[in-house]
């Protein structure tokens, strides 16, 4: 008990002095919100969904854009197999897809959820998926088969985020209600830690499994594994943090995240819309972004305007001839 309590000393002391984050990319990669960010085993490469229908990898030293994949819906979760070699992604339309890394294509789409499935991880050894979804349970299926092997009973509430264990003996999953573990085996719920914060998004497990970090609409927290008690609470600009992951060496925190952008996006609450009389037009949150001066005068504007639009509907013009001449051909006159 007092090693346990001196390791948690330990930790609230380290907190103290190294919990500082700082914006990873700045670059608006993505057009939407990130909804999920994953790390490579080998920490070169970090990999991003988004609601956007798309998930890009990126260098993790240079911040470059390597690879961008094109799903058809929005790309709530990821996870990496541990060889480095297949994305595994969980889709707002109810599916788990499995990708290639390297070429980028969509191996498998395993469907059973009934709602969209919110969270994905990989077990240690690769042989299977772990799903969350808001149809409020987590599955377990068989990677290679897609068959679903077991459905972890006893949960209320949406499923926000589910991880494993290193060594793959017990389960995490974080909902609206709880942060729960389980045992993967057995499939039986051994701890539940319902005094967080409602809104649980993301959790994950520290690479020593002495800790699991979980992300909710209020603050970022950090549990003892074995005692369930929570030991650091993060506040400062946590708010808006939409995803929570950590390298495999246990070193660093990385988060995705949303911000407002002056001319394309806002978060506005009830006291902004209250000000516009409850008026929901987007332009009145939104904005518009700085122009510098380009040095064109107003009048050069508009006359280029002006000769665009005159070349456009003579083209307009010239091929209603045409299609007018081929209608013809076929007995049509328009």
């Amino acid at each position: 008990m007092d090693k346990i309590k001196n390791e948690s000393n330990e930790l609230d002391s380290t907190l103290e002095k190294k919990s500082t984050f700082k914006p990873f990319l700045k670059e608006k990669g993505h057009s939407y919100i990130v909804e999920s960010v994953v790390i490579s085993p080998d920490n070169k490469y970090i990999v991003s969904g988004s609601c956007d229908n798309t998930i890009k990898i990126w260098d993790f030293t240079t911040k470059e854009c390597l690879k961008t994949l094109e799903d058809t819906c929005y790309v709530n979760s990821l996870a990496l197999s541990h060889n480095g070699k297949y994305i595994v992604s969980g889709n707002e339309d109810n599916t788990i897809k499995v990708w290639d890394f390297f070429t980028g294509k969509c191996l498998k789409i395993i469907k059973g959820h009934f709602y969209s499935v919110t969270s994905v991880i990989i077990s240690p050894d690769g042989k299977y998926i772990i799903s969350g979804s808001n149809d409020d349970t987590v599955r377990i299926w068989d990677i290679d088969t897609g068959k679903c092997l077991k459905i972890l009973k006893g949960l209320s509430g949406q499923i926000n985020s589910v991880t494993i264990s290193s060594d793959g003996r017990y389960i995490v999953s974080g909902s609206y209600t709880d942060i729960r573990i389980w045992d993967f085996t057995t499939g039986e719920c051994i701890k539940v830690m319902d005094d967080c914060p409602p809104d649980i998004s993301s959790v994950v497990i520290t690479p020593d499994e002495k800790y699991i970090i979980s992300r909710s609409s209020l603050n970022i927290q950090i549990w003892d594994f074995s005692t369930g008690e929570c030991l650091k609470t993060l506040e400062e600009e946590m708010v808006r943090k939409e995803s929570v992951t950590i390298t495999p060496d246990g070193k660093y925190i990385v988060l995705g995240s949303y911000e407002d952008i002056k001319g394309f996006c806002k978060s506005a609450d009830l006291e902004d819309m209250e000000k516009h009389g409850f008026v929901l037009t987007p332009g009145r949150y939104v904005g518009i972004t700085h122009q510098e001066d380009d040095g064109i005068s107003y009048q050069e504007k508009i006359e280029e305007i002006q000769n665009t639009l005159a070349a456009q509907i003579a083209k307009e013009a010239e091929l209603n001839d045409k299609i007018r001449e081929q209608l013809k051909k076929v007995g049509i006159e328009i």
